[in-house]
C-alpha cells in the first residue's frame, strides 16, 4: 500500500516544484521596475495605491516587488505650447489681439514632492493655465508701439511675472525658456501703426533735411573766411616779400659801397699817394670804370680814356 503511494507523493512533489519554478520564471520579471532615461520616478504601492514622495528615482531597474509600480515624470525640458486663439488678448483700448508664444521647464527634483501633492499628474495642465492667465494679465500693459518696438523689453518683463506667478505652483522658467514668437494685430490697428511710422519718417527725414542745410551753410561760410584769410595772408606775404627784398637789397648796397670805399683807401695807401688832385684824378678814373658793364683799359694821360674790349 505504502508503495502505491510513493510514485504518488513523488509526483506531487515534483508538479509542486515545477509550479514554483513557473511562477519564479513569471514573477521574477514582474518584480523589477525600469526607469527610462529621461523620467524620473515614485514608488507606488498597487495594494493601497500610496505613493512613496521622500525618495525619487533616476534612470535604471529597480527591484521592488509584485505590489510596487512607478509613478513617471519626465526629467527632460517640456513645452507649453501657445498658439492661434490660445492667447487672445484684449487692450485697455478695446482692442484685440493674439500673442504666440513657447514656454519651456523642467521640473525640480527638490520640488518634485510638493508639486504632487499639489497638483498630482495634472502638473502640464496648470502650468498651462498659470502660463495663459499671467500672459493675458501682463499684455495688456502696453501699447501697440511699444510691442513693435521694444519686444524684448517685453519679453523679459513677462517672464519676471510669469516666475513670480509659477513660483505658487513651486515650479520655474530660467532667462531664455521663454520665446515671445509673434503678435498678430487687426488690420486697422496695423494701418494705423503704419501711417504713424510713415509720419515719423517723414518728420525725421525733414528734420535731416534741416540739418544738412545748416551744414552746407556753415561749410559755405567757413569756405568764405577760408578764402579771404588767404587773401589777405597772400597779400601781407607779398608786401612783407617787397619790404625784405628792398630791405636786403639797401643792405647789400651799403656793404658794397662800404668794401668800394675800403678798397680804394687800401689803393691809395698802397700807391702811397697823397696830394689831393691825384687822389681825385684816381678816384674820378675809379668811379668811371665802376660804372662800366665790361672791364676797361686806360692808356696814356689820365685826362684821356681810351677804350678796348
Amino acid at each position: 500500500m505504502a508503495e502505491s503511494w510513493g510514485p504518488l507523493i513523488g509526483a506531487i512533489v515534483g508538479g509542486a516544484v515545477a509550479l514554483a519554478l513557473l511562477l519564479l520564471v513569471i514573477m521574477l520579471p514582474l518584480s523589477y521596475t525600469y526607469v527610462e532615461f529621461n523620467e524620473v520616478a515614485f514608488k507606488k504601492s498597487t495594494i493601497d495605491n500610496r505613493v512613496d514622495t521622500t525618495m525619487s528615482y533616476g534612470s535604471g531597474r529597480y527591484f521592488w516587488g509584485l505590489s510596487t509600480t512607478a509613478v513617471r515624470f519626465p526629467s527632460v525640458y517640456q513645452r507649453i505650447e501657445m498658439r492661434d486663439n490660445d492667447l487672445l488678448i484684449f487692450s485697455s483700448a478695446g482692442s484685440e489681439f493674439v500673442i504666440e508664444c513657447d514656454v519651456y521647464y523642467r521640473l525640480a527634483l527638490d520640488r518634485l514632492p510638493i508639486i504632487f501633492e499639489q497638483v498630482g499628474l495634472n502638473y502640464h495642465e496648470r502650468f498651462s493655465e498659470a502660463v495663459r492667465a499671467s500672459i493675458k494679465n501682463t499684455a495688456p500693459e502696453f501699447t501697440v508701439d511699444e510691442y513693435i518696438r521694444n519686444r524684448t523689453g517685453i519679453a523679459d518683463y513677462m517672464l519676471l511675472k510669469l516666475r513670480e506667478d509659477l513660483a505658487v505652483l513651486n515650479q520655474d522658467i530660467i532667462p531664455h525658456k521663454f520665446l515671445l514668437l509673434s503678435f498678430e494685430f487687426p488690420p486697422e490697428l496695423q494701418h494705423k501703426f503704419l501711417d504713424t511710422a510713415v509720419q515719423e519718417q517723414l518728420n525725421k527725414k525733414a528734420q535731416f533735411q534741416q540739418e544738412v542745410d545748416l551744414i552746407q551753410k556753415s561749410t559755405e561760410q567757413l569756405l568764405e573766411a577760408v578764402r579771404a584769410n588767404r587773401t589777405i595772408i597772400f597779400q601781407n606775404g607779398t608786401a612783407t616779400t617787397a619790404v625784405i627784398i628792398k630791405n636786403a637789397q639797401s643792405e647789400a648796397d651799403q656793404i658794397r659801397l662800404e668794401a668800394v670805399g675800403q678798397g680804394i683807401a687800401q689803393l691809395f695807401s698802397a700807391l702811397s699817394i697823397t696830394d689831393p688832385n691825384d687822389r681825385k684824378m684816381l678816384f674820378d678814373l675809379l668811379t668811371v670804370l665802376d660804372l662800366q658793364s665790361t672791364p676797361q683799359l686806360v692808356i696814356g694821360d689820365i685826362g684821356v680814356i681810351i677804350s678796348k674790349a
